[in-house]
C-alpha cells in the first residue's frame, strides 16, 4: 500500500473548509493510499471537523514535531513515515527544508510546484497535486454532505416556508468585522423585505447578540435550538453547515464561518477589508460573491464598506434563486 504524508501548518475551520476540495482531489488521485496529515500546529481536522476528514485521510497528526522552529535541525526529525510521496503544502522554503527530514522516497514541496499558480490558495495547492499526480486534476467543488441526524435537527429548528438569510457578524479579530451596528442594520432591513434573519454567532463572540437583538427582539439562533441537543458541547462546525442549508443566502465576513455557509452550497456574501478575497474567497456556495471595502472609501478598513451595497447584493441574488433561468 502506497503511503502518503501531507504537511500543513495549521488547520482553523476556514482553513480547513478551503482544503477539502484539495483533500477530495488528493483521495481521487490515491483512491488506495494511506494518507497521513501533518500539522505544525493545532488542525480541526482531528477535533470538530473529524467526521469531514475521515472519509478523506487516514491519520491525523497535529502537532507534529515539524515546521515550528528553525532549532528543529539540531534534533532528530520525529519518527513520522517513512512515506512513498510526501507533499508539503505550505510555501516559505525554510519549513519546506525541515519537513523533507522526514523519512520519504518523493518529496515534492508547494514552495516549487506552486511557483506560477493562480492567487488562490487552492490553485497553488493543486499545482501541488498535479505535480504529484503528474496531470492535472479536476476540483471537487461540492457542498459537504451533513449526517442525516444533523439535516433532521436544522429542518426542525427552521421549518419549510420562510425565507431565511443567515447573518455570521464574527471574525478572527476585529480588522475583519463588519461593524455590528451595520449587521443589524441589514438585520431589521431583512425583516421589511420579508425575510427572516438567522444570526451565526460563535461563543467568542458574545458580545455581538446585543445589537442584533435590539434591532431584531425576536432574531433567531438556531444553534441554541433544542433539536441539537443531542449534541456535544462545543463548536460543531458542520452543525452551522446544516443550518446553513436551510437557509436562501448568507452574508459573512472573511471568517470560518463564511466558510461553513459557502460549504453548504447556499449563496453567500463575503464581506472583505483588509484580506484579498482573490486569495481567501469561499468556493462551495453555488453563487459566491465578495464586497470589498477599498471599492467604496479610501482603504480597506471593514467601516468603509456601506450597507448599501450589500442590500443591492442581497436583493439581486433573491431575485436569482427565485428565477434560476432569469424566467
Amino acid at each position: 500500500m502506497m503511503r502518503i504524508g501531507v504537511f500543513s501548518g495549521q488547520d482553523l475551520v476556514g482553513d480547513a473548509l478551503l482544503k477539502i476540495p484539495f483533500l477530495r482531489g488528493l483521495r481521487a488521485c490515491f483512491p488506495e493510499a494511506e494518507i497521513t496529515w501533518l500539522t505544525a500546529r493545532a488542525s480541526v481536522f482531528s477535533g470538530p471537523m473529524a467526521a469531514v476528514a475521515e472519509r478523506l485521510l487516514d491519520h491525523v497528526v497535529p502537532h507534529c514535531g515539524v515546521g515550528c522552529d528553525w532549532r528543529e535541525v539540531m534534533r532528530p526529525a520525529p519518527a513520522l513515515g517513512p512515506f512513498d510521496l510526501l507533499l508539503d503544502t505550505q510555501s516559505r522554503i525554510g519549513v519546506s527544508l525541515l519537513v523533507r527530514r522526514l523519512r520519504h522516497r518523493r518529496f515534492v514541496a508547494a514552495a516549487v510546484a506552486a511557483r506560477g499558480a493562480g492567487p488562490h490558495m487552492l490553485d497553488g495547492m493543486f499545482a501541488l497535486l498535479a505535480t504529484a499526480a503528474a496531470r492535472p486534476v479536476l476540483r471537487d467543488l461540492s457542498p459537504l454532505t451533513v449526517p442525516p441526524a444533523l439535516a433532521a435537527a436544522a429542518a426542525a429548528a427552521l421549518p419549510a416556508g420562510p425565507t431565511y438569510v443567515a447573518l455570521a457578524p464574527g471574525s478572527g479579530g476585529p480588522h475583519k468585522s463588519w461593524p455590528v451596528d451595520r449587521y443589524a442594520a441589514l438585520a431589521a432591513w431583512l425583516v421589511t423585505r420579508g425575510a427572516v434573519p438567522v444570526a451565526l454567532i460563535g461563543p467568542q463572540d458574545e458580545g455581538l447578540r446585543g445589537a442584533l437583538r435590539a434591532a431584531v427582539p425576536d432574531l433567531l439562533e438556531p444553534e441554541a435550538d433544542p433539536a441539537f441537543s443531542f449534541l456535544p458541547p462545543g463548536p460543531q462546525p458542520l452543525r452551522v453547515v446544516a443550518i446553513a442549508a436551510r437557509c436562501a443566502l448568507g452574508v459573512a465576513n472573511d471568517a470560518g464561518p463564511g466558510h461553513m455557509i459557502a460549504a453548504s452550497g447556499t449563496p453567500l456574501v463575503s464581506l472583505f477589508g483588509p484580506t484579498r478575497p482573490e486569495k481567501f474567497r469561499p468556493v462551495m456556495s453555488r453563487d459566491g460573491r465578495c464586497l470589498q471595502a477599498k471599492d467604496y472609501g479610501q482603504g480597506r478598513k471593514m467601516a468603509e464598506l456601506p450597507l448599501s451595497p450589500v442590500q443591492q447584493a442581497i436583493d439581486s441574488m433573491l431575485v436569482q434563486a427565485a428565477n434560476p433561468r432569469g424566467s
